[in-house]
């Protein structure tokens, strides 16, 4: 009879696979569990950088506004529509470039602080060649204002003057629209952005402070 082995070999063999088994298994799931999640690259933040308005004051007559930046300063600037033997001082802060080019907006376009120290009742019409009269405007600082619109040839001239009812001399801001129109010639300018433009007007005029 051929030689039986003993069971207890056969048991062993047997535990020995198992043993085999479950620490291959045993490997592959740790692999799998440990191996590190891809991480995603980090994506810089791009932070656009704040662009703050100016400022401007005037020594002389006793102002000072903020403006956008693009506008330039005119200290020299005078208003002559209303008697040019009898121009009125001020200073003058021209719109950007950006707001004319291709556009049918002039680029002597802009916002103004004038001052008339003679009048004697500081209203908005009397800043305005033209027969208007002047409507009160309330908030924290009191306005009188007045507006006229102007066509000649091709050119509109648009004005809205904002004279502080308080000031003495009389101080007032006059928003100052110079257009082309473009039908009117070979021009092939875009209507300007009038609500872009007349709320950097505002800005301007919101910043004003009498010193």
């Amino acid at each position: 009879m051929p030689e039986q082995r003993p069971r207890s070999w056969s048991s062993t063999l047997i535990t020995i696979a198992i043993i085999i088994v479950l620490l291959v298994g045993g490997y592959f799931a740790w692999a799998m569990y440990a191996a590190p999640e891809p991480v995603e690259p980090i994506t810089p933040e791009v932070v656009t950088p704040v662009v703050e308005d100016a400022a401007y004051a005037s020594s002389t007559m006793k102002f000072a506004v903020r403006y956008p930046q693009g506008f330039t300063v005119d200290e020299n600037y005078t208003y002559t529509r209303v008697s040019a033997a009898k121009p009125i001082s001020g200073v003058k802060f021209a719109v950007p470039a950006s707001f004319t080019q291709g556009t049918n907006l002039a680029a002597d376009s802009g916002v103004s602080v004038e001052v008339l120290p003679r009048a004697t009742a500081c209203t908005g019409d009397i800043y305005l060649k033209a027969n208007v009269k002047a409507q009160a405007m309330s908030g924290a600082v009191p306005f009188s204002v007045a507006t006229s619109s102007e066509t000649v040839g091709a050119d509109t001239f648009e004005e809205a003057v904002f004279a502080i009812s308080s000031s003495s001399p009389c101080i007032a801001m006059r928003f100052f629209l110079h257009s082309v129109n473009s039908t009117s010639t070979a021009s092939s300018a875009r209507a300007f952005d009038r609500t872009a433009v007349l709320a950097a007007f505002d800005k301007i005029r919101q910043s004003l402070t009498l010193q």
